[in-house]
């Protein structure tokens, strides 16, 4: 069974019975908010039919830390090391030998001045009348171990395997370019000696000037 609802512009709007409440018969105005009801719900329906879900893309976790391998091997394969750079100073003044090496390029230097022991162009331990200070030694003043060279290489050596994992043309060779004033006291050469092969580094070249 179904009724017939005029709507404002004449047409007519078949009402199922379904669709009306149980109870006495319905007003001409009742009918035509039923109507109206149901209009709207079916716009509601198509407009929800119509309607793209939106989403927002999720960072994969796994994906960052592939980028980040990816940067990280790049660097190391293309790691370079710089060229020798010495500066002779006041405070250091080169030994003089009729032989010189042409291998010191790749080698990481240790400069010892008449104020400082330096590692690789930055100040490590301070040096004042050819002697360190006993505060920086592990056994007091006549000890032959220098804490913070020994710091400072042991970094140097766990670099240097690092990148030797990465890159086949980096190799540790265990060995540093001394670069020592030419009055350095003995004593303390042996002591920075001590103390480089206790970082793993036993072998060494000697800077000079050539006469």
């Amino acid at each position: 069974m179904s009724k017939e609802v005029k709507e404002n512009d004449g047409s007519v709007e078949q009402l199922q019975e379904q669709d009306l409440p149980a109870g006495p018969a319905l007003t001409a105005e009742e009918l035509e908010e039923i109507a109206d009801a149901r209009k709207l719900r079916a716009k509601r329906k198509a407009g929800n039919k119509g309607r793209r879900k939106q989403w927002l893309p999720e960072m994969s976790i796994t994906s960052l830390m592939d980028m980040m391998t990816i940067l990280l091997v790049y660097m190391l394969v293309n790691y370079s090391t710089n060229p020798l750079n010495i500066t002779v100073g006041e405070d250091l003044q080169l030994v003089r030998s009729l032989e010189t090496s042409e291998t010191f390029e790749h080698l990481v230097p240790v400069a010892i001045t008449k104020n400082h022991i330096v590692v690789d162009n930055a100040p490590i331990v301070q040096v004042k009348d050819g002697k360190v200070s006993a505060k920086a030694k592990r056994e007091g003043e006549d000890g032959y171990f220098i804490t913070p060279l020994f710091d400072s290489l042991k970094d140097v050596a766990d670099h240097q395997k690092k990148l030797a994992q990465y890159n086949k043309s980096v190799k540790f060779t265990a060995k540093l370019l001394i670069v020592g004033d030419q009055e350095v006291p003995f004593r303390l050469l042996t002591e920075v000696l001590y103390t480089a092969g206790q970082a793993e580094f036993n072998q060494f070249e000697f800077a000079v000037i050539k006469q």
